[in-house]
């Protein structure tokens, strides 16, 4: 599990960056939060690994579920992990964004 939380360090780092920079940490906390909940759905979680969903496949479909206003930036960044095969990261990402400012990722395993 060390290993996910190296992988979701510099997503997290660039979330965190990006929401103090756009006055929207709470925000993002709460959709990061909202996305690792739903990508462990077991329904969910088999749609990602089917090899024939590509990836603004998945980032629509994502938008769709979320059906609300996201913060500034939060779509680009979900299409980025979707882009990137990383969606599977967003749990230690929201771990790693919570603990950001606390310098204390060692609970994010």
């Amino acid at each position: 599990m060390t290993e996910l939380s190296t992988l979701a360090r510099p997503y997290s780092k660039a979330a965190f960056e990006y929401s103090l920079e756009h006055n929207s940490l709470e925000d993002w906390q709460k959709n990061l939060s909202l996305l690792s909940e739903m990508i462990q759905n077991d329904r969910i979680r088999d749609f990602i690994v089917k090899p024939n969903v590509t990836p603004s496949l998945l980032v629509d479909t994502i938008l769709k579920i979320f059906d609300s206003d996201l913060p500034n930036g939060f779509s680009n960044f979900l299409a980025l992990l979707c882009q990137n095969k990383r969606l599977q990261l967003a749990p230690q990402i929201n771990c790693l964004l919570y603990t950001s400012d606390a310098a204390d990722d060692m609970q994010c395993v």
